[in-house]
């Protein structure tokens, strides 16, 4: 039984209590391909050693025609054989689908199962160092048995002149099939498809087999096959439906895919699904798959192994890659991980040379990712400012789009603009990434982070030193910021506020219109909005609008204090109106100063100069200008405003009383030469005085006098003065 170029497959299997080889009945290709590595310099000399679980006590078996001798090691791990035979001066490794089969060159031959399977002799063994891709591959040998759902192994050998030919029989298999014996041969079409690396036609085929029996939609093989050609797609969000089904849990080979997705959506760091093999043992399953599924999933596995700071697994999946033909765009990606895995080391100055070599490499997602790596380590040492960060930052914005980079690139690319104070941009970039991506993980966390920025900038007063137009500008561009309930309402008042203090009437009213119409339910609340919102439509002489703001606002059980402001306030925007006779019915019962002012101005407007000198000396009686006291200018201006109007009244014997009770302390006023002229006798005025007077002073006591206290209070204390 010496072996040749064309040695027939081998098996270990257990009969009862014996052992038996059987030959030529089973695939040459393992499950799970065992790699042995050569150990030439061992303190006994050189040793073999194949990393597997359980090993069973070799066995010695005659070769009846022969008369040699053969040493075989069952395993009890299914599937657990070599894929390839070696040779050695001492000994020979057969192929076996399942089992070690070891022809021995040496009478002193040493088989050692205690930990793995260690074959050496007395002397040791006269070996020569392997080959670093067997070395390596050796190293990924799983320390368990492993369990699979698909056939993609299968075709791990084929070689590429073989390739058409597969596919035909595969076709013609699927074509001749009929009724329900058409979905084996279709799910083995659909394998054969994602293992070249054709993951679009073997969707198109599950698909074709889910229409027929959609209960296989249900079926784990089928859902671990959709899902990793979804993966190797790049469709990450359906991907992951499929592979997050509870049919596949406890599958290694499942295990495989989910880690390779978490590792594609970029959340390698928590990328390990719960109760999940460690990466090293599903790391073996890719080295049965073939090189168009092998390679892309090696490169996850191995950012994933970064982002959990398993470095040493990481090390062997980059070293087997090595050994990869991985072309110009393959070698950019494998120095972008071996810049990750440098940093992690904390080697920065190697870590920036591989980033360089990556920016320098044909693979495009592998420039963007190495230049933003090397941003990320030079801003953390101190080797640039965060202004630069930023610059060079932007110039990624458009380097590689659409998966998980972009969303982290524009996720940290608005971390960086808040941590500079560039609220505007941060939550720009944000929104950038929330909406390109709605379907991350990471964007509910990210939303949320935006509101709370929003809300530091309108309710904690951060925006406050942001020009109110500013303010305004990005208030409605993030209005979808605002929060529900008093938090939101409380914001939109306060921006109010600003926008009213500086004459931005309109864009103040527009915010509380909005707030009356569709925030705020029947109530008090509601009652008390709608009458700032008519206060701010009066200051921007739109009467009109103030009484609708009034109208749209009415509620029950208002507190009195609002039920008479918001009288006033419809008085007024009658007036404005020229509805004198209805303002003048609403205030009929009032009796307060500012009914008074009111009443004062209607009858101005309505020329009745008797009634309006009669109620401004109520108001001017009111606020404390008592005969023979000193007046301050409110005061002053009051007694003014009655002089007037007594004077187009004609009313001389109360002119004559004004001066008898006020003149000395109006000729210490800034009134003085007005209230002379106004209460001078009649034979001494000049002529066209009355109307000079009226042009005059009429703004004294117009509408603008009675909305002047209005004013001054909404510029220092904002619009709360209406409760």
């Amino acid at each position: 039984m010496t072996p040749s170029s064309d040695i027939v497959p081998v098996r270990v299997v257990r009969d009862g209590s014996d052992w038996l080889l059987e030959l030529g009945q089973h695939a040459a290709t393992p499950e799970v391909p065992l790699e042995p590595r050569v150990e030439p310099e061992t303190p006994d000399g050189g040793a073999i050693v194949i990393a597997v679980s359980e090993p069973a006590a070799p066995i010695a078996v005659t070769d009846p025609e022969v008369g040699d001798t053969v040493i075989v090691v069952p395993l009890y791990p299914v599937g657990h054989g070599l894929a390839r035979g070696f040779e050695y001066p001492e000994l020979d490794l057969l192929v076996s689908s399942q089992g070690l089969v070891i022809v021995p060159r040496i009478d002193d031959l040493i088989v050692n199962t205690v930990d793995g399977v260690e074959i050496t002799s007395k002397r040791g063994l006269h070996l020569s160092p392997v080959p670093d891709d067997v070395r390596n591959r050796s190293r990924l040998a799983p320390d368990r048995a492993l369990t699979r759902l698909t056939g993609l192994h299968h075709w791990r050998d084929l070689p590429l002149a073989r390739l058409g030919a597969e596919r035909r029989r595969l076709l013609r298999a699927a074509a001749a099939a009929e009724g329900g014996e058409r979905e084996q041969p279709r799910v083995e079409l659909a394998e054969f498809y994602l293992a070249t690396g054709q993951a679009a036609e073997s969707l198109g085929v599950l698909d074709v087999v889910a229409e027929d029996r959609p209960e296989i939609a249900e079926d784990a093989r089928f859902l671990l096959l959709r899902g990793a050609a979804q993966v190797m797609m790049g469709r990450l969000a359906e991907a992951e439906s499929n592979l997050a089904q509870p049919q596949l849990a406890g599958s290694d080979e499942a295990a495989l895919w989910q880690v390779a997705l978490a590792a594609a959506r970029g959340r390698d760091a928590d990328g390990r699904p719960v109760g999940a093999p460690d990466l090293h043992d599903i790391g073996a399953l890719t080295l049965t798959y073939p090189r168009d599924l092998r390679t892309p999933l090696l490169f996850l596995l191995a950012e994933s192994a970064i982002g959990r700071g398993e470095a040493m697994i990481a090390r062997r999946f980059l070293d087997v890659l090595a050994m990869e033909d991985l072309g110009a765009g393959g070698e950019g990606r494998h120095r972008y991980l071996e810049g990750r895995l440098a940093q992690a080391s904390g080697d920065f100055p190697q870590a920036l040379a591989h980033w360089t070599e990556a920016e320098q490499g044909a693979h495009r997602a592998s420039r963007a990712r190495a230049a933003l790596a090397s941003i990320e380590l030079r801003l953390d040492q101190g080797g640039m400012t965060p202004e630069q960060a930023i610059r060079e930052a932007e110039k990624l914005r458009f380097a590689w789009r659409g998966d998980g980079f972009e969303f982290a690139y524009l996720r940290r690319l608005g971390e960086l603009y808040h941590r500079e104070g560039d609220d505007a941009a941060s939550l720009r970039t944000l929104r950038q990434a929330v909406s390109s991506f709605p379907d991350h993980p990471d964007t509910v966390e990210i939303t949320r982070q935006m509101a709370d920025t929003f809300e530091r900038l309108f309710l904690d007063g951060a925006a406050a030193d942001v020009a109110p137009l500013s303010a305004i500008a990005l208030f409605n561009e993030f209005r979808e910021l605002n929060p529900a309930g008093d938090s939101g309402d409380q914001i939109i008042q306060s921006l109010a506020d600003r926008l009213a203090a500086v004459d931005l009437l309109d864009q103040a009213a527009d915010l509380l219109d909005d707030q009356v119409r569709h925030r705020l339910r029947d109530g008090v609340e509601k009652a008390r909005t709608g009458a700032r919102l008519a206060l701010l439509r009066l200051l921007d002489r739109q009467p009109d609008a103030a009484l609708e703001a009034l109208q749209a606002s009415e509620a029950d059980e208002m507190p009195e204090p609002l039920q008479r402001q918001r009288r006033h306030l419809r008085a007024r925007a009658l007036a404005e109106m020229e509805r004198f006779d209805e303002a003048l019915g609403l205030l009929a019962r009032d009796d307060g100063t500012d009914a008074d002012l009111i009443r004062a101005d209607i009858h101005w407007r309505m020329k009745d100069w008797r009634n309006a000198g009669r109620v401004l000396e109520q108001v001017a009686t009111a606020a404390g200008a008592n005969p023979g006291a000193a007046l301050d200018d409110s005061q002053a201006r009051l007694v003014l405003n009655e002089a007037v109007a007594r004077s187009l009244a004609d009313d001389a014997d109360r002119l004559r009383q004004l001066d008898n009770d006020h003149g000395a302390a109006m000729d210490a006023s800034p009134y003085r030469a007005a209230f002379r002229l106004v209460v001078a006798d009649g034979r001494h005025r000049p002529a066209g005085l009355q109307a000079a007077v009226s042009d005059s002073v009429e703004d004294v006591v117009n509408f603008q006098a009675f909305l002047g206290a209005y004013r001054d209070r909404l510029q220092h204390e904002g619009l709360s003065t209406i409760n």
